[in-house]
C-alpha cells in the first residue's frame, strides 16, 4: 500500500546516499523510511547495495520508490567479472602466505592484517567463528577460505563502486561481520564519508554516527 515516497525527479548526481541492505524485512522497512526521508529532504540520489537479485526484500525497497540497486556478491558474477576474480584470487594467495608465516595466525589477522590497505581481519574472523563452534579451534580450512575469498571480493567491488558513486552518506543497520555493511563502513570511514547506523527501539527509530574510534574501541568506548 506504500505510495512510493522517494522523489526521483530531484536527483543531483553529485550528491548520493548509499543504503546497505541487510536482507532482513523489518530492517529493510526501517532503513527505507530513514533513507528516503533523508534523500527527499536533501535532494540526494539513493542507491542500495545488496546480494539479493529477485527476492521479496527487493520489493520492499521498490515500494518506497527506490530504483537504483548494485548487486555486490554472487558466485555467478565470476563469469563476467574476470578481472575482479583474478585480483581477489591474487590477494587471497598473498594473505594466505602471510598467515602461514605468522606463529599467531589469527591474532595477526585480527590486529595487523590489511587487504588493499583496509583493516577487515576482525570482521573476517568474527564471521568465521560465529557458526559451527569454529571458535574452539580456528584453522585455515575450506570454510575460512570461502569467507576470506568472498570478503576480498566484496572489498574490491565495493571500493570501486564507492569511487564511482562518490557518496556523501552511508546508511547501514549493523557494523558487524565481513558482509556488505561491515566492509562498506570500513571503506567509508577511511575515506572520511559519514556513516549513520539505523538503531531500532520498540517505540522509535534513531540514527547513530559510526566512527573510527567506535570501531577500534567498541560501542561503549566513551564510558
Amino acid at each position: 500500500n506504500n505510495q512510493k515516497l522517494l522523489n526521483n525527479s530531484k536527483y543531483d548526481q553529485k550528491k548520493n546516499i548509499i543504503l546497505i541492505d541487510r536482507s532482513r524485512y523489518l530492517q529493510a522497512i526501517e532503513s527505507s523510511v530513514v533513507s528516503v526521508a533523508l534523500a527527499n529532504s536533501l535532494n540526494y540520489n539513493l542507491y542500495v547495495f545488496t546480494d539479493r537479485l529477485k527476492e521479496n526484500i527487493i520489493k520492499i525497497y521498490e515500494k518506497f520508490g527506490i530504483k537504483k540497486f548494485y548487486y555486490i556478491f554472487s558466485y555467478s558474477f565470476f563469469l563476467n567479472k574476470i578481472k575482479l576474480f583474478f585480483l581477489t584470487f591474487l590477494n587471497l594467495i598473498i594473505l594466505i602466505i602471510k598467515l602461514n608465516l605468522k606463529s599467531q595466525k589469527f591474532e595477526w589477522l585480527i590486529n595487523k592484517s590489511k587487504i588493499n590497505g583496509y583493516e577487515i581481519g576482525d570482521l573476517i574472523y568474527d564471521t568465521y567463528v560465529r557458526s559451527n563452534n569454529s571458535f574452539l579451534k580456528p584453522k585455515i580450512d575450506l570454510k575460512f577460505l570461502k569467507i576470506l575469498f568472498s570478503s576480498i571480493f566484496r572489498l574490491l567491488k565495493i571500493e570501486k563502486l564507492i569511487e564511482k558513486i562518490q557518496p556523501k552518506l552511508i546508511i547501514c543497520c549493523t557494523e558487524a561481520y565481513a558482509h556488505n555493511e561491515g566492509i562498506t563502513i570500513r571503506i567509508a570511514l577511511k575515506k572520511n564519508i559519514k556513516v549513520l547506523r539505523v538503531h531500532s527501539q520498540p517505540d522509535s527509530i534513531s540514527l547513530e554516527k559510526c566512527s573510527k574510534k567506535k570501531i577500534l574501541y567498541g560501542d561503549k568506548n566513551l564510558i
